[in-house]
């Protein structure tokens, strides 16, 4: 532990708040389900062959292979091309020069309040039930609509119909129990829930008071999922669903810490509390020349937080929300979608809070020095979204895809027409070239466009992306993916000294990426991911440009597994990437209104960076049987000390490295009866 984490704790809480009653998040966003990979023992299905355009397609099989995961799928995507995270404690992705929170996140048509628990650690979702999920990092269709950044849809299986059978999940942070079967003919249901243990584990590891810091709450959470199927006669589906998760945690900050001299408002204590539950029907008309699916649902969640003196806040959100997509085959050459959404948001907030009104764009944000600030409203939001789509395939050879979006929201009271373009050709069955372009509009959070605390003037900030790529699918399970792409990002919100917020902002990334990927056919398989690319903000109102907080122009990620025989099998990943930017304090001067306390003085935004990353992790995993696996896991097996930051002294005249995650062991066990 170290004095970073209440700044960082803070921080979170503030970014979370922000989240919880952004209308971007809040809103779902779903779209139809992929045709189901049945996966065999013995064989991988081939991740280009079967993902969408411009995109990439995992299977669970896969993804519970990735050393250093923990069989956790979604944190496995770190290893793909163009995610980057700065910190190993962290699962959520920045992608392209997008921000985290820019993406959309999609998990069965059905709303997820949030994807990781403990600031990104693990996440919600049992490791058991998820079945795929498909990376789109940019030029997707004309149904996802609210994000400028990458889309994540995840699916989740069906339940057994076959017997029923209890999954017993053990790891070493939290263990979970699945419930499955049939209920009928045509009928069958899950039920999974998990609760972690790390909090009594870092009891007996972790000293109190160590840098001034004690935990009253390690971090705790727990998470359910349920799905209730029925399969009707006419080939038909209905889906019952609910998912929820929870997570706590809170530590006191000593008066004699570093960090307590050089923000006092923050002595004291800090917690955080949040929670959501989401309910949701899907229909899906059987497959045939032409298809429906309809959806409904509400989610509710709940925030309640403190940061010391620097204030708390309480947050409650219900959104209900309706959508629907139809598809229909005209004659042989086309594919017509159209579908929408209407949801509505409600958020009540009750929040008293120092807020610094900082963004991407400023380094000097302090607790102490910012006003108090009081909001105790109610919010409602009303979005629209209509959208058409026609799938065009002149030849054989030749497919284009054309849409337009159309949303509307009545808060800021803002309509964009969206265009998306997206063109594929094939050549002998091997060879396929694509090319996209689309255009992506963002709400900022409600905290941002807020009557006391943001700038209700805001606008949407807008993306656009340019993308082209190249595949080849060869012999002996070899294959592999390139594709060169560029973004640019309007209207970003920055700080204002007279509103608080404006919409002064741009971003720019561009690179080139590399998936080299050999299946299973034999013993081994892997993949190669490489990535070249620069990101960059700019302050229009004052022409700063800087490196992005997530800019890493050289990306390596080397990932092998060897099969030594039907129950044993080991792996290994490398990861490579270049340090994160950071921005230099270069001194400090006396607060004149506070004894003892003094205040940083820092160099041009992200104008350093931190040392290069690298690690190596390692895995052996065994089968005892068709029921039962378990996997031992090195985390950092060669003890490599990634800097994740720095930590100053109360003057700011030294500073202490902040390391990352050290040798870690850890471990798994599923077993099913």
């Amino acid at each position: 532990m170290n004095r970073k984490i209440i700044k960082e704790f803070v921080a979170r809480g503030c970014l979370l708040l922000a989240l919880t009653i952004g209308a971007r998040g809040a809103i779902a966003e779903e779209r139809e389900q992929l045709e189901q990979i049945t996966v065999t023992p013995d064989q991988e299905p081939s991740s280009l062959e079967t993902a969408p355009p411009l995109g990439y397609h995992i299977d669970r099989k896969t993804m519970d292979r990735i050393p250093g995961s923990g069989s956790d799928p979604l944190r496995a995507m770190q290893a793909l091309p163009g995610v980057t995270v700065n910190d190993d404690t962290s699962a959520d992705p920045a992608i392209r020069g997008s921000r985290p929170e820019d993406n959309s996140y999609f998990v069965d048509f059905l709303p997820a309040g949030y994807l990781f628990h403990a600031g990104g650690t693990v996440s919600v979702f049992n490791t058991q039930l998820v079945e795929s999920f498909d990376y789109l990092p940019a030029a997707y269709g004309a149904e996802y609509h609210g994000g400028t950044g990458a889309v994540i849809d995840t699916r989740l299986r069906d339940p057994r119909s076959d017997e029923f059978t209890t999954t017993i999940d053990v790891s070493v942070l939290q263990a979970g129990v699945l419930l499955e079967g049939p209920v009928s003919a045509g009928h069958s249901f899950y039920l999974a829930g998990r609760m972690s243990y790390m909090d009594l584990i870092l009891e007996d590891i972790v000293e109190d008071n160590e840098d001034g810091i004690e935990f009253v709450q390690f971090p705790r959470y727990t998470d359910y999922q349920g799905k209730y199927l029925w399969q009707m006669h006419n080939g038909s589906r209905l889906r019952l669903q609910a998912t929820g998760a929870s997570d706590e945690m809170e530590v006191t900050l000593d008066s004699d810490s570093d960090t307590a001299q050089q923000e006092p408002v923050l002595i004291g204590t800090h917690s955080n509390d949040t929670a959501y539950h989401s309910q949701g029907i899907v229909w899906e008309s059987s497959p045939g020349i032409r298809e429906t699916t309809l959806a409904s649902g509400h989610m509710s969640s709940e925030t309640r937080a403190q940061a010391a003196a620097a204030g708390d806040w309480a947050v409650e959100t219900d959104t209900w929300f309706a959508k629907g997509r139809w598809t229909q085959s005209l004659g042989s050459k086309h594919l017509l979608a159209l579908g929408g959404e209407v949801s509505r948001l409600k958020v009540d907030y009750d929040i008293s809070f120092r807020d610094t009104g900082c963004t991407e764009f400023d380094v000097d944000c302090s607790y102490t020095d910012a006003d108090q600030l009081n909001s105790d409203a109610q919010v409602e939001v009303t979005s629209e979204q209509l959208y058409i789509e026609d799938n065009w395939y002149p030849n054989q050879k030749l497919a284009i895809t054309a849409g337009l979006s159309g949303q509307h929201e009545d808060y800021l009271d803002e309509t964009f027409i969206e265009p998306r373009l997206r063109i594929e050709y094939s050549q002998q069955d091997e060879w396929t070239y694509s090319a996209g372009f689309g255009r992506y509009h963002q709400m900022p959070s409600l905290i941002q466009v807020e009557k006391v605390f943001g700038n209700p003037q805001l606008s949407h900030f807008d993306a656009t992306h340019y993308v082209a790529g190249i595949e080849h699918i060869g012999m002996d399970g070899w294959e592999w993916k390139s594709e060169l792409y560029y973004k640019v990002i309007d209207n970003l919100v920055s700080s204002d000294p007279v509103t608080r917020y404006n919409n002064s902002g741009e971003g720019k990334a561009a690179g080139v990426e590399l998936f080299l990927r050999k299946i299973r056919t034999d013993r081994w398989s892997g993949w190669l991911s490489l990535a070249l690319s620069k990101a960059e903000r700019t302050d229009t109102a004052t022409g700063e440009r800087f490196p992005f907080e997530y800019d890493q122009p050289v990306a390596v990620t080397l990932v092998g597994n060897y099969h030594i025989n039907g129950n044993w099998e080991v792996g290994a990943k490398w990861w490579y990437h270049s340090g994160a930017p950071y921005t230099p304090i270069i001194g400090s001067t006396e607060d004149t209104e506070r004894e003892e306390r003094y205040r940083p003085v820092y160099g041009d935004i992200n104008s350093e960076r931190m040392p290069d990353y690298h690690r190596l992790d390692l895995r052996l995993s065994r089968r005892f049987s068709d029921k039962t696996t378990a996997y031992v896991e090195l985390i950092n097996a060669y003890g490599k000390k990634n800097v994740s930051g720095y930590e100053y002294n109360a003057d700011y005249s030294d500073r202490d490295p902040i390391y990352q995650l050290p040798m870690l062991i850890s471990f798994g066990v599923t077993s099913s009866f």
